[in-house]
């Protein structure tokens, strides 16, 4: 492990020591996960390299969590329609990865660093790089950079980072590693136990109910597999909390949520054994014309299409998509659904 790390240190003192400014993109919509990666980077080049940088996203941060995170803990994000990225002369991607559609680095640019935990999917080779599967969260690898230049972190990042850790393991519960459980309990002691009370506990507005009540409505359940197609939503947000919800429920032991953004088709995929391969399975719902990927419990894709979909058509893709739902999850050709709630 320290050796590990004396290289990938070593390595990315080499690039980042030479820059001014930097970009660092998260992902679309971006989750707990990212927002601290991203702001943990931020801070690392700060700190090491004296490298200003900005941290960029493509897409709302709409989920209340999330949007709370941001404001108790003073994340400084910038939208990506007001960043230029020709004033940099570093580019880093972090939990996210290039040209795999969840990001909204261009296409044409090729970044420097990529600091991520999902499976391996770039085609290209980049200056800097730390994939890190095994690992329940990119934020941790970010804190053993920490750890190993013994770079103080500050109240606020450690509690984001803590945060983090704690909503993508579910507090260690989902795929946490043995360097993420080591994170969350070092980061336990010094976090801002009211400001991760207010972000755990935020205030939702009337829209999340109508949501909430939709997709408990629309929920469908056959055997151990749970689906819901929310229609338009106003926020992608909205589907993976939905997804999470089915999960909770008895017997359940899959759950897929999708809803319409615009012209694109998102899906949300849960699962609650460790091993079920949930970002393998996504890819195969969604087929060649879509975009896919994530972990063995919890996955995510789109489906984007340039012209208006009819509310016909929109409803002979759902059912294509919970027919191969019930048949790679039930191996049930002919699954007898029934409602989640009982009228």
């Amino acid at each position: 492990m320290r050796e590990d790390l004396d290289k990938k240190i070593a390595a990315l003192d080499d690039l980042a020591s030479k820059k001014r400014n930097a970009v660092i993109f998260l992902h679309d919509n971006p989750d707990p996960d990212a927002i601290a990666s991203g702001w943990a980077l931020h801070h690392f080049f700060k700190k090491r390299y004296n490298l200003h940088s900005i941290i960029t996203y493509g897409g709302l941060i709409a989920r209340a969590e999330n949007a709370s995170m941001v404001k108790f803990l003073k994340i400084p994000l910038t939208p990506f329609s007001e960043v230029n990225i020709n004033s940099s002369d570093l580019i880093a991607l972090v939990d996210t990865q290039p040209r795999i559609g969840n990001n909204s680095l261009p296409r044409k640019v090729v970044p420097h660093v990529v600091v991520d935990h999902h499976p391996r999917r770039m085609k290209m080779r980049v200056a800097f790089e730390d994939i890190k599967t095994e690992y329940g969260a990119s934020v941790t690898i970010l804190y053993e950079y920490f750890m190993h230049t013994k770079i103080e972190i500050p109240h606020l990042l450690a509690t984001a980072i803590f945060y983090a850790l704690s909503a993508e393991t579910q507090d260690l519960g989902r795929e946490a590693s043995d360097s993420d459980q080591k994170a969350y309990m070092e980061l336990f002691k010094v976090a801002n136990k009211k400001i991760l009370s207010n972000i755990s506990h935020p205030r939702y507005n009337r829209e999340y109910y109508t949501i909430l009540v939709r997709g408990l409505k629309k929920a469908l359940i056959s055997k151990h597999i749970s689906v819901a197609h929310l229609g338009d939503v106003p926020f992608p947000d909205y589907i993976h909390q939905i997804a999470d919800i089915l999960l909770t429920c008895e017997n359940v032991r899959w759950s897929l949520c999708s809803g319409w953004y615009r012209n694109v088709l998102y899906m949300s995929l849960r699962a609650s054994n460790p091993r079920a391969k949930a970002g393998i399975l996504v890819r195969k719902l969604i087929g060649s014309m879509g975009k896919a990927g994530g972990h063995d419990m919890m996955a995510g894709g789109k489906l984007e299409y340039l012209g208006d979909i009819n509310p016909e058509m929109r409803i002979d893709i759902e059912d294509l998509i919970t027919k191969r739902f019930a048949l790679y999850c039930g191996r049930d050709r002919n699954p007898v659904f029934q409602r989640l709630m009982i009228e």
